[in-house]
């Protein structure tokens, strides 16, 4: 028997699409508080926000007659036809947010417009409204949602834990504290205030104050101006680069959105100042007609659709290509007076001029023709008792390679990558029998980290500590007073936000272990640029032999390269 469903029952099933977890709720409100044009929100969350939402703000407030209308599915002020949507330039503007919230919550509202003598409060839970009721406050408007799926547990039951939901609320509003700062945000979970940002003019310092750590301290500016579009911004300098995606935002006309085609054109501008894979931190604006961008492509307003997508990422290539431009020239500027060293350029491709000049200079070196070996009856390297291996041919060259050379054979190795696989597999080891070896630090180190960054290292205390780290949490600063002995001469900030953007989640505790080991093996070992004497080549080589898997580094990198003597003969026409 065909039922027509009931308005409460199609108002949760749509509330679906819209209304996923409390941090969809913070979202939607906070559209509107900026919508209202305000100039100081306040935000205030309790058990991950499952239990309470409140957001505050200051501006225009809604009229006593408009109050209970706006729980009704699809009333909006800010579109009256289709045609609007071509011009839409507000954060909200379907009419979803308070129907859909009010479906699946309770929900009181109070809003006082500015010439009006009183504000009027409103509560809503599923389709009952309640009349209007007199109530003090300023101008403005405060919306308080409570219990969010109390009463439909199939939703409540793929709610994640509280600190994950509270996580997932951070990464909402931090793009909207950058994206605004000319508003006052103040943010509170469970009664404790983590963020409060006064308005300012000076987007860097917002930046600064929101993000945090060292790569916000030297940001390089962005500007583009033309084809129709205005690009600004900043971007992290080369050497703030990454494993995985970590402080990239876009905004477009101020609305906080997601492009993969502006990530990889921020990394076309870095083709030549990052390794390749690598990214980088950006916070972009961009400013452009609404008639040159689509942003009604989906529900949760975070995608848009450019009319000429090849025209905006050009643009925003260019304007990190100018930006790095003039950073090479400050660099070059800067370190003029230094002494001259040997930089080598990437080439394009092999020619045989260069492989001639290449092997004329290997060959002309006195000292590796001084330390040449005759003959070696067997080219494995690992199958040769340590004796024969000291008489191996050793060198590095462009501080990054270890060569060696035996009659019939090279060997081209990455002093990184072998370094690597050595670390993580003796830290493997010492892992599995709970043996890692600690150093405590005489004087203990402090490092500022983001909000999301700390949440990050308290949600995964137990497995730091079972590394061999010990630190206390205090507001943004982690203060380490020991940690595993082959890291104590490390980067830390840098070491966190490595491991941070490595494992972007928790979820699996095994893989988290793995890239933890990874991490470790990666700052803890030797680095490409660092020179070695022959005594630490060999150890290096030493060490390598040992190891269960010498061809990979932990990333998947090969490690050793073998060139026979015959492979080159045929290079050079020889055979």
């Amino acid at each position: 028997m065909i039922q027509k469903l009931s308005q409460e029952v199609v108002n949760q099933i749509a509330a679906g699409e819209v209304i996923e977890r409390p941090s969809s709720v913070v979202k939607e409100l906070l559209d509107n508080s900026v919508d209202a044009k305000s100039d100081k929100i306040d935000i205030k969350i309790k058990n991950g926000g499952i239990s309470y939402i409140e957001i505050s703000d200051n501006g225009i407030g809604v009229d006593k007659k408009d109050l209970a209308k706006v729980f009704e599915a699809h009333t909006t002020s800010k579109i009256k036809n289709l045609e609007d949507l071509n011009e839409i330039l507000s954060m909200g503007f379907r009419g979803e947010a308070l129907s859909t919230i009010v479906s699946v919550s309770s929900v009181s509202m109070i809003s006082k417009e500015k010439d009006e003598d009183y504000a009027y409060k409103v509560i809503g839970k599923g389709i009952e409204i309640s009349e209007p009721t007199k109530t003090p406050r300023d101008t403005g408007t405060t919306v308080i949602v409570e219990n969010l799926f109390k009463d439909i547990p199939a939703r409540l039951k793929y709610l994640r834990a509280e600190s994950t939901e509270y996580r997932k609320i951070l990464e909402i509003l931090i793009p909207y504290f950058l994206a605004y700062p000319e508003i006052h945000f103040t943010f509170s979970h469970n009664n404790k205030q983590l963020y409060n940002l006064p308005k300012t003019k000076d987007f860097r310092t917002r930046i600064t104050n929101v993000l945090k750590g060292d790569f916000t301290k030297d940001i390089l500016p962005l500007y583009f101006d033309g084809e129709g579009m205005k690009i600004t911004g900043y971007v992290a300098r080369p050497e703030h680069n990454f494993n995985k995606t970590i402080h990239q935002y876009v905004f477009i006309n101020k609305r906080p959105v997601y492009d993969k085609g502006i990530a990889r054109a921020v990394l076309e501008g870095f083709s030549r100042f990052v390794p390749e894979g690598k990214k980088v931190p950006f916070i972009i604006n961009i400013e452009m007609k609404t008639s040159l961008v689509d942003i009604n492509v989906h529900p949760k307003k975070e995608e848009v659709r450019f009319m000429n997508p090849f025209r905006v990422y050009t643009a925003v290539e260019e304007a990190v290509k100018q930006a790095l431009k003039e950073y090479s020239t400050q660099e070059t500027t800067t370190f003029r007076d230094k002494p001259t060293e040997i930089n080598y350029k990437k080439q394009s491709s092999y020619n045989v001029s260069s492989g001639l000049k290449f092997s004329e200079q290997l060959l002309k070196n006195k000292e590796i023709e001084k330390n040449k070996v005759e003959s070696l009856p067997n080219t494995n390297l690992f199958s040769k008792s340590e004796e024969q291996q000291n008489n191996n041919v050793y060198y590095q060259i462009f501080n990054m390679y270890i060569i060696i050379q035996f009659e019939n054979e090279i060997w081209i190795i990455d002093q990184h990558a072998a370094s690597e696989r050595i670390f993580y597999e003796k830290i493997q080891k010492q892992y599995r029998k709970n043996s890692v070896e600690v150093q405590n630090l005489l004087i203990p180190l402090e490092i500022e980290l983001s909000e999301l960054e700390i949440l990050f290292i308290q949600e995964n205390e137990n497995i730091f500590k079972s590394f061999g780290f010990d630190f206390e949490i205090n507001d943004n600063l982690v203060k380490i007073s020991e940690v595993p002995s082959i890291l104590v001469n490390s980067d830390f900030e840098k070491f966190f936000k490595d491991l941070i953007s490595e494992s972007e989640s928790q979820k699996d505790i095994e893989k988290f272990e793995g890239d933890m080991i990874s991490v470790i093996a990666c700052h803890a070992s030797v680095r490409a640029g660092q020179h070695l004497s022959r005594e630490e080549m060999e150890d290096i080589l030493f060490e390598l032999k040992k190891c269960d898997n010498s061809t990979t580094c932990p990333h998947g990198r090969p490690i050793i390269w073998k060139i026979s003597k015959k492979e080159l003969d045929k290079k050079f026409q020889r055979i």
